[in-house]
């Protein structure tokens, strides 16, 4: 049977990495849970939800819970209905401040690729918004705001390579991100070139 590996991504329990032999509970409740929360921990229930590992398979089941289980795509869990999750698949708990991702051994390249997927969108955004930042600022035609929109433009160049390179999500907003901030720099430049020599 695979080996599978509960990994805490934030939260009390970010950075824990736990084997799944049969199955892990998670909640307040100490006396039935395997993975435990404190009692004042806004969000969790006494047993809020469940992971199974079923030959290799992985279970995740909400118990109930007050507040959800969700998937990483923002997908609520129905109350006591399970879903199957793939090495590098990742869930949370009431919020995001309570998240989890699923690694199963000899899948390491699964893991790998779901987790570059997962929030990958803040480079693409960033570098979207330091673009069209950058863009706009040229305009005022100051020396200031045409430094700024330079250093918006590299930033956001920056960014957008890395979330090309990486594949992450939000490939579109990446590339408009990357096309803006070249803008924002070139412009500039362009202007400034433009009047030395003139």
């Amino acid at each position: 049977m695979k080996k599978v590996y509960l990994v805490g991504r934030s939260g009390i329990h970010g950075n824990k990495e736990l084997l799944v032999e049969n199955e892990i509970l998670l909640g307040r409740d100490a006396s039935v849970c395997q993975l435990i929360y404190p009692s004042n921990e806004k969000g969790i229930s006494s047993v809020h939800c469940k992971i199974q590992n079923i030959n290799g398979a992985v279970q995740l089941t909400d118990m109930g819970s007050t507040n959800g289980t969700f998937l990483d795509t923002g997908v609520r869990l129905a109350p006591h209905s399970s879903q199957t999750l793939q090495s590098g698949q990742g869930f949370y708990l009431g919020d995001k401040n309570n998240s989890f991702a699923i690694r199963v051994q000899n899948d390491e390249k699964a893991y790998e690729a779901n987790k570059a997927k997962d929030g990958g969108k803040a480079f693409s955004i960033t570098s979207m918004v330091l673009g069209i930042v950058g863009s706009a600022l040229i305009f005022l035609m100051d020396f200031i705001p045409v430094i700024i929109s330079i250093i918006c433009g590299v930033v956001g160049v920056v960014f957008g390579a890395y979330a090309l390179y990486n594949k992450r999500n939000g490939k579109g907003m990446a590339i408009a991100g990357f096309v803006c901030s070249i803008v924002a720099i070139a412009v500039p430049l362009l202007i400034l070139l433009v009047e030395l020599v003139g």
